[in-house]
């Protein structure tokens, strides 16, 4: 499935308010939820999805009444990866 990046930028988010919405959006089937990584101070959210195409994670935000800047389809890595790979072609 395509991984997806999701910007946000709401000044004044409550965290109470956020943290509402990780519950529903955690049991979403249309589209998986991976991580979030925020700045309340700054109002800005940054998200990682799998979903099969970025409609799906519109129709969430949309139902949801989640305010988006954009969405953007990406390729993920992790350090965990690069050291696995590096250490099998070490061999």
């Amino acid at each position: 499935m395509p991984n997806y990046l999701t910007i946000h930028h709401e000044t004044l988010m409550d965290k109470v308010l956020l943290e509402s919405r990780w519950t529903e959006i955690s049991m979403d089937t249309r589209a998986l939820w991976e991580v979030t990584l925020f700045n309340l101070e700054q109002g800005r959210r940054w998200c990682e999805w799998d979903a099969p195409n970025r409609q799906a994670i519109e129709q969430i935000f949309d139902d949801l009444g989640i305010k988006w800047t954009e969405i953007l389809e990406v390729e993920v890595t992790t350090a965990s990866k690069w050291r696995l790979w590096e250490a099998q072609t070490r061999k």
